[in-house]
């Protein structure tokens, strides 16, 4: 099942990081669990255990889904 809407996204910050943005979005949810899939890697320490580092040339693959499934489970 895909979802054909965007659901909500991060805030960019023009002198943040990825981590700060994720950071910034997850403060006032109530987040169980959670896989950061994402080509870069200029995340907070306490994320990279959730992080699952894409290519940008390959994209996503099976081991990143299956990876990311780890992560969530």
């Amino acid at each position: 099942m895909f979802l054909d809407r965007i659901i909500d996204k991060t805030p960019v910050l023009n002198e943040g990081t990825r981590g700060s943005e994720i950071a910034m979005w997850m403060q006032d949810k109530d987040i169980q669990s959670f896989a950061i899939l994402d080509d870069d890697d200029d995340f907070l320490p306490d994320q990279m255990p959730f992080l699952v580092k894409t290519d940008f040339d390959t994209g996503l693959t099976r081991e990143h889904v299956e990876k990311a499934i780890e992560i969530l489970s």
